[in-house]
């Protein structure tokens, strides 16, 4: 079995969870016997430079990874209108290696004509395609959310055109032709979670074209922990951007801590990359009027989780958009922390109320300041909840649902 596993980027330029999470199947792939697997990563050509003459370059130190990198992508589209890097130099990588698997992760810097090109040069491979948010359904970077700041719970041309207005209604019908008719050429669409699965559904896939496989994740958990952290500890991990509820779960921690008098601590991990420069102003402001209170880490590495995790009690994931399957949520699982998440998509589903976490009116100031204040120096609840977390599905369980999945509609 040849693996070829496609994404939109890579984890040492953007650590997203869509990015390790390939990174990491790609990795399990590798391990078994009888599988040979590389991984093509998309990379925005301003982000790093390539080698003159080529849009694909291998990464230095891993010879089954490479990048490819060529303008002419339109993210909204999820288009290309500059296709000779792949008619020339992605269909000459397809003709080498010869995958008889394609998994693609993501279409971003690729463009769904990907698909077409696959099918042409690799007409016996098997193409399966994992659903890791909802680019192919929004042109406003996936997350169903539009420019009066609501969830869009169905995407419609005139709705669109309301974010996009130098953009016709009926070209976002035409958009949406585009993309089914290309998704078409897959064998199978994959979601993470049941609630994304639902919301292609009801924008127009069959629902025998998508199956579920539920994400996993290993992290280096190391010795046990043995003590009970202070459970006045609070954590928020990842991008830090408005859609994330960064500046929500800021402000109701601030009001929590101020009625408080155990005063918690909120320590914060990640960066604002790519964010806008009042996003960024507001949320420095926030942070210095907190002094002790809320603790910056900026971007951290794998090796850094552990320790992190180690020190917080609760994990916050305040998103006000529908996440699909949060990497952080196996994270903090992995390490027996309970996850105050919001209460809408994929988060909600990943945590049970009350029994391994709670949830929380997403968006909700005032909701997150309640329950912020109930759990923080609650150290009943705290073991509670965190002995009711069950054991987190491996990133070694998912690799091998999906090479079964692989080996059994070979065989068809």
């Amino acid at each position: 079995m040849r693996v070829l596993s496609v994404v939109h980027n890579h984890s040492s330029l953007h650590p997203g969870g869509t990015e390790m999470m390939a990174e990491g199947l790609h990795s399990a792939y590798r391990e078994r016997p009888g599988v040979e697997a590389r991984l093509l990563a998309g990379v925005d050509p301003g982000l790093r430079p390539g080698l003159p003459g080529t849009a694909i370059t291998a990464l230095e130190g891993d010879p089954s990874i490479f990048f490819f990198r060529a303008p002419g992508f339109d993210p909204v589209e999820q288009s290309r209108y500059s296709l000779e890097p792949l008619l020339y130099d992605v269909s000459w990588f397809l003709r080498d290696f010869r995958p008889n698997i394609v998994h693609i992760h993501h279409f971003n810097q690729f463009g769904l004509e990907f698909l077409k090109l696959v099918r042409k040069e690799l007409p016996r491979a098997r193409i399966y395609v994992t659903l890791h948010d909802y680019y192919l359904i929004c042109g406003r970077d996936g997350l169903l959310f539009n420019s009066d700041g609501e969830r869009c719970s169905e995407p419609t041309p005139d709705r669109c055109f309301n974010c996009f207005p130098e953009r016709s209604p009926a070209s976002f019908a035409a958009r949406k032709e585009f993309v089914l008719k290309h998704l078409g050429l897959a064998d199978l669409l994959i979601a993470p979670s049941a609630f994304l699965r639902e919301r292609f559904v009801a924008w127009g896939l069959a629902g025998n074209k998508i199956a579920v496989i539920r994400n996993g994740w290993s992290p280096d958990v190391g010795e046990q922990q043995t003590l009970l952290p202070d459970p006045r500890s609070f954590a928020l991990f990842g991008n830090l951007r408005e859609t994330k509820g960064t500046l929500v779960a800021i402000r109701a921690f601030l009001e929590a801590a101020d009625a408080s008098e155990q005063k918690p601590v909120l320590n914060i991990y990640g960066s604002a990359l790519y964010q806008r420069e009042e996003f960024k102003e507001e949320l420095a402001s926030l942070v210095d009027g907190a002094g002790d209170l809320v603790r910056m880490h900026g971007r951290y590495d794998r090796d850094d989780l552990a320790p992190a995790l180690r020190r917080a009690a609760w994990v916050l994931v305040p998103s006000i958009w529908w996440e699909n399957a949060p990497l952080v949520i196996n994270e903090a699982f992995s390490f027996k922390r309970p996850v105050l998440c919001s209460d809408i998509g994929g988060m909600a589903e990943a945590v049970r109320d009350r029994v391994d976490g709670m949830h929380v009116r997403a968006g909700d100031v005032a909701a997150w300041r309640e329950v912020i204040e109930h759990v923080s120096g609650n150290e009943i609840l705290w073991r509670k909840l965190s002995a009711a977390i069950a054991p987190v599905r491996t990133l070694d369980e998912a690799a091998s649902d999906y090479l079964a999945l692989f080996e059994r509609r070979r065989a068809a």
